[in-house]
């Protein structure tokens, strides 16, 4: 009798067996093909964005310098406010035509930039402070606002111009002040009074 039931469990044994080879085999073919369909639309995805990346480094480097570093646009106008002030009606003349050439160039270029609707845009529009011996220690905060409402003084300054980004349906803007810390100062604090435009482009939608 047992000998019989060992005859009929090795034949059922060997078909189990037989069968998850299978299954398995055919679950890693699945995976792979899977997997390579995945890698060809990220690689496509980063081929896009690396082309971005190049057509805005094309912008006129007469109102922009490139800081490859931390990867963001430094507006080459030496922005003078006068102590704690934000009004840009407060610049020279000279001052104010070149910030505002420097927002035609931009806005030409992502003009042209967002007729690929798959992709959206976010332009961070940052605002910079001059640091002394004591305000970045003891009035940090001061620095943040005053900053700030510089950047957005610039938005609204080249709003008033006709040039609203806002308008592009995969385009965000953002407003930003660093106050006395950014990451693009330099060791010159007369060259850490000017505006800083980082763009990052996104594959897909906003979420």
């Amino acid at each position: 009798m047992k000998n019989r039931e060992t005859s009929f469990f090795w034949p059922s044994y060997a078909d189990l067996m037989t069968s998850l080879f299978f299954i398995m085999l055919v679950l890693y073919v699945v995976t792979v093909v899977v997997m390579q369909g995945t890698i060809g639309v990220d690689a496509e995805k980063f081929k896009q964005i690396r082309d971005i990346e190049r057509a805005l480094q094309e912008l006129d480097s007469t109102y922009y310098s490139y800081d490859e570093g931390n990867k963001r646009f430094k507006l080459n106008a030496d922005v003078n406010f006068p102590s704690n002030q934000s009004d840009i009606d407060l610049l020279p003349e000279p001052v104010r035509q070149q910030l505002l050439e420097a927002g035609r160039q931009l806005y030409r270029k992502i003009r042209v930039l967002v007729e690929e609707k798959n992709i959206n845009y976010l332009i961070v529009i940052e605002g910079n402070t001059q640091r002394n011996a004591f305000n970045y220690r003891y009035t940090p905060d001061i620095g943040y606002n005053l900053s700030y409402q510089r950047a957005l003084a610039l938005h609204k300054f080249w709003q008033r111009n006709g040039l609203d980004f806002n308008r592009f349906q995969n385009c965000e803007v953002l407003i930003a002040g660093s106050g006395y810390f950014s990451k693009s100062r330099e060791a010159d604090e007369d060259r850490n009074r000017r505006f800083t435009i980082q763009i990052t482009a996104k594959i897909g939608e906003f979420k």
